[in-house]
């Protein structure tokens, strides 16, 4: 009789270990699915936090920690992504999701490179930037109005782009193309 009782006691307790190792099996699987889209998620927040910081940011211009000064790193190969940021490339293929005038992929190249020059004014590159792009604009394959028109949209939404989240592409270009070297920063005189 009694063994009958261990029997009874031991069996379902076989079955409730083999529930819990189940449930673990299934508990890992689901952690292993969910983790890489939590990590996913929180690398996406900070992108979105920097988005912000750097949108709302007045003055946006690269130094190096107190007791460093700029210097440009003379290895640095000054480079460009075309039109876009952020992972989003825009051009003149069908693929782009806004179709963009060739000739604004040379304007494109040439504030990327400005960016990528150490001591730059990232002001300045933007400035630079609008006029290239409706200096675009001003072409004859743009003379029609609605043409005209379209160019010039599409160059106003570029320049704010760059206005409004062009400060971080702008501070990895300066980390890129310069060197913070010990010594004490230059200060500028003229101000």
């Amino acid at each position: 009789m009694k063994f009958l009782l261990l029997l009874f006691y031991l069996n379902p307790s076989v079955g409730f270990l083999e529930d819990i190792k189940s449930t673990l099996g299934s508990a890992q699987t689901y952690l292993d699915q969910v983790l890489p889209m939590i990590s996913d998620g929180l690398k996406a927040v900070k992108k979105f936090e920097e988005f912000v910081d750097n949108t709302i940011e007045e003055d946006c211009y690269f130094e190096c920690p107190r007791g460093k000064k700029v210097e440009p790193n003379e290895s640095h190969i000054k480079t460009s992504n075309g039109c876009g940021s952020l992972d989003i490339i825009f051009d003149a293929s069908e693929n782009s999701l806004i179709h963009v005038e060739k000739e604004f992929s040379d304007c494109c190249g040439t504030h990327d490179e400005c960016y990528d020059t150490c001591g730059e004014d990232k002001d300045l590159c933007d400035l630079s930037f609008r006029k290239c792009l409706y200096r675009v604009c001003r072409k004859d394959e743009h003379k029609r109005f609605l043409d005209n028109k379209k160019c010039k949209l599409k160059a106003k939404l570029f320049y704010m782009a760059v206005i409004g989240v062009g400060c971080q592409p702008f501070k990895n270009a300066q980390k890129n193309a310069c060197l913070c070297v010990k010594g004490e920063k230059k200060i500028n005189s003229e101000l």
